[in-house]
């Protein structure tokens, strides 16, 4: 903090602040003149409780604290510029937003003479707190700050001139300029680096806030300019000033995002670690699926000992389980993609009670498929997740490309997805087995749907709404990882960050659920979310005072109480999911847990003690006891099931878990070992190929007559890989080494055998059922890699 204080009554400063009065009293002469000419319009007949305008008025009264939230996020070291009395009028000014926010929700609730005197006083109080601080603070701060006051004094007089049908965009001008002279006056020159920034910043500001009260008119059902009686009622006011939170921490997060500055300022999007360096010598994949190419590299770390100043640096080496974990999850789930889209429509439960015959059609008869479903889906997804967190832990560098890697294939797929959806029938009861009939004929190209009876958005999303999760968990639990990294590195945790990202997750179940499900299950979610960060914290916390000799017995405690923590919270509260709605998207928030302890688990391996894969036999006995049915059941969508029966939940919920960690676990072990085998890059942009492109292989493989679920599956694979293989070679820089060698022959190989199966099933010469199919796509992904590995005499 600065010594003193700059001289406040400067001669600019002085013509700013007279300038500002004058147009004030100005505009207070036309106000009255006007109301002196016509007084046919009362502000409080227009904005009474009700009135779509002072709903919208009301409701986004939430946006006030917005410049104070970021300001307060200020690390103190860039306040340095600041004298004392400048610093103590900055946080009157921090403060002063909320107290003018309830009087503004108390005043637009309800209209009325008295609450409108006190909301204008104290607007006015805080709009003169905001000119004296912004002009005081010189340079270019004082200037933009004057101009963003002039915007409020010519919003609020055209309001008072010309509002007379209860319109209320006059006043979201006044409020906007309002918004952006504090995003002025207490954080230009600190997080706002330059003037351009804070344009930036105030036209971000101005779309998000446009853009939310656009869908505020769509959700009240009420035309712009009328009164609805159901406005009146607490729970609406109540669910759009939700709405609000929601969109004002989304500009947040956006603004975080796009300014650079911001970002490295707050350190919010600092993936570094504690001295983690990138691995320059692996050879990394630019295309990996989702988790990106730092899932399968350990960074090299340093824990530094503040006690004795002694440092441990830990080696480099790959963590190639996870590369085979993540290309395994998505074979199987394109594998039970194929099953459910050609033997669609999918029954709401199969009793498994079947067994294989003697029959020579037989071979993949459907309840197989149903019984693979059953048991696949309760650990593609969670390993999907997982591995998802986990790279988080390892990479180095910035969400910005990794995000923006995850919209383009987003994007991808669903114009790709879309299309296929527009050249196909808009019956929604087309499916694959009813492609016959007329009404399914009317399709430019496809006479059937890949995802029928689905509404008209999931179909161009369908495979990608685990990206679209994906963005939406890291969005929601970016503050929380940034904390535990400085858990772990023995720094004290932003308690700040963490309660603005609770409410954040809370405000976003209230959203989805409030009135939904009971309100004691609503609130032990809200609790248990809250435990969930303290048992994530507090494991970085014990890990990070550990080490590698000794490793901490109670941080591994406190990731199973995390686990536990999470299984009970999406376990037993009564969603009952039947369809798409909010209630699924929260129960989907299960995966963004396992993502953050997978994010811990590995963040804080090498300093956290193994206690349950000690006693392995044990923790067998426990896996098989919780396995659940293999019995199939629908549970209100496909890809990971929502059971009526509460102990049948948390029993599938912890094997998911269980699942998902002993097969990680059993990766460090041969890991460590040495025994794992790496996975080449080619396979791994086979995997992305065949996530994004299934839908396309399967429509047109379809096309040939006798194609069999099976055969869709090693096709594509088969092409893929083959395709994939040639890529890598043609574009490796030394194309005699063991890789590329290896490379090449698996491309020759992997498209000859998709050749080859074209023309003998073509011609009714080939067909293999599921089993065969299943064992010869991994024989053909492991032998290349077999054989490369093998010694070679010199």
């Amino acid at each position: 903090m600065a010594a003193q204080d700059p001289p406040l009554y400067s001669t600019r400063s002085l013509a700013l602040i007279a300038s500002v009065v004058l147009l004030g009293v100005v505009a207070g002469l036309l106000v009255l003149f006007g109301e002196s000419r016509d007084h046919s319009w009362h502000a409080g007949d227009s904005m009474s409780a009700g009135s779509v305008a002072a709903f919208i008025n009301g409701i986004t009264s939430m946006w006030f604290p917005i410049p104070s939230i970021l300001a307060a996020s200020t690390p103190e070291q860039f306040l340095m510029t600041l004298g004392p009395r400048q610093y103590q009028l900055r946080q009157i000014v921090l403060c002063f937003p909320w107290i003018s926010m309830c009087m503004s929700l108390l005043a637009w609730y309800h209209w009325n003479g008295l609450a409108a005197i006190g909301d204008q006083i104290v607007a006015f109080v805080g709009m003169f707190l905001t000119m004296v601080l912004g002009i005081w603070r010189g340079q270019w701060v004082a200037l933009c700050t004057w101009i963003f006051l002039m915007a409020m004094l010519a919003s609020i007089t055209a309001e008072q001139l010309f509002m007379r049908d209860n319109c209320f965009w006059f006043h979201f001008a006044f409020r906007c300029a309002g918004l952006c002279a504090g995003l002025a006056c207490t954080s230009a020159g600190h997080l706002i680096e330059t003037p351009l920034q804070l344009l930036q910043s105030s036209i971000l500001l101005f779309c998000f806030a446009a853009a939310h009260i656009a869908v505020e008119l769509r959700m009240t059902g009420c035309e712009a300019n009328s009164w609805c009686h159901h406005l009146l009622a607490p729970g609406s006011y109540l669910k759009g000033m939700v709405r609000c939170c929601l969109a004002g921490l989304l500009y947040l997060f956006t603004l975080i995002l796009t300014v650079g500055q911001i970002r490295t300022k707050l350190g919010i999007f600092a993936m570094v670690g504690i001295s983690e360096k990138k691995n320059q010598g692996d050879d990394e994949s630019d295309d990996n699926l989702i988790s990106d190419e730092v899932s399968s590299c350990e960074s090299q770390q340093s824990v530094h000992d503040s006690s004795d100043n002694g440092s441990k640096e830990f080696a480099q080496r790959r963590l190639h389980h996870l590369d085979w974990l993540r290309a395994a999850a998505i074979l199987l789930a394109v594998c039970l993609h194929i099953a459910q889209i050609l033997r669609a429509p999918w029954p709401w439960h199969h009793d498994d009670n079947d067994f294989f015959q003697d029959e020579e059609n037989a071979i993949s008869p459907d309840w197989w498929y149903y019984r693979l479903t059953a048991h696949g889906r309760l650990f593609v997804i969670p390993i999907l997740f997982y591995i998802s967190g986990a790279a988080m832990a390892l990479g180095g560098g910035s969400l910005g490309p990794f995000l923006l890697k995850i919209s383009l294939v987003t994007l991808c797929g669903c114009g790709q997805n879309y299309v296929l959806y527009a050249t196909g029938p808009q019956d929604p009861n087309c499916s694959f087995d009813r492609r016959t009939h007329d009404e399914c004929q009317t399709g430019l190209w496809l006479d059937f749907l890949i995802a029928p009876k689905s509404g008209q958005i999931f179909p161009i999303i369908y495979q990608l709404w685990y990206t679209i999760a994906l963005v939406i968990f890291i969005s929601e639990d970016i503050a929380l990882y940034s904390e535990v990294r400085r858990a772990y590195a023995e720094k004290q945790v932003r308690a700040h960050c963490l309660v603005l990202r609770y409410f954040c997750v809370a405000g976003l179940y209230a959203l989805s659920v409030m009135g939904k499900i009971p309100i004691a299950e609503f609130c032990l979610l809200l609790a248990l979310e809250a435990l969930s960060s303290v048992c994530i914290i507090r494991s970085a916390q014990l890990a990070g005072s550990a080490s590698a000799e000794t490793p901490s017995v109670r941080a591994r405690l406190w990731q199973y109480a995390a686990i536990m923590v999470a299984v009970l919270q999406f376990g037993y509260p009564n969603f009952d999911i039947q369809s798409f709605d909010g209630k699924l998207f929260v129960y989907f928030h299960i995966f963004r847990q396992l993502m953050a302890i997978g994010f811990v688990s590995t963040l804080t391996r090498k300093t956290t003690a193994l206690v349950l894969s000690r006693s392995w036999p044990l923790a067998f006995i426990i896996f098989v006891t919780l396995l659940p049915s293999s019995s199939y059941y629908w549970g209100g969508m496909v890809a990971y099931p929502w059971l009526p029966h509460r102990i049948d939940r948390l029993i599938m919920i912890s094997a998911s878990f269980m699942g998902v960690l002993m097969l990680d676990r059993i990766g460090h072990v041969f890991g460590d070992a040495g025994l794992d085998l790496e996975m080449p890059d080619y396979f791994s942009h086979a995997a992305l190929l065949m996530y994004i492109a299934h839908p396309v292989f399967i429509v047109v493989l379809t096309k040939i007559s006798g194609m069999r679920e099976s055969s869709v599956l090693g096709l594509m694979s088969s092409c893929c890989t083959g395709t994939m293989g040639l890529v890598a070679y043609w574009r490796s820089p030394c194309r005699h080494d063991d890789r590329s060698v290896a490379a090449l022959y698996t491309g020759i190989c992997c498209l000859g055998m998709f050749g080859a199966g074209l023309v003998g099933i073509s011609f009714g010469c080939v067909q293999l059922g599921g089993h065969p199919m299943v064992v010869l796509v991994c024989v053909m992904m492991f032998v290349p890699q077999f054989v490369q590995s093998l010694p070679r005499s010199k």
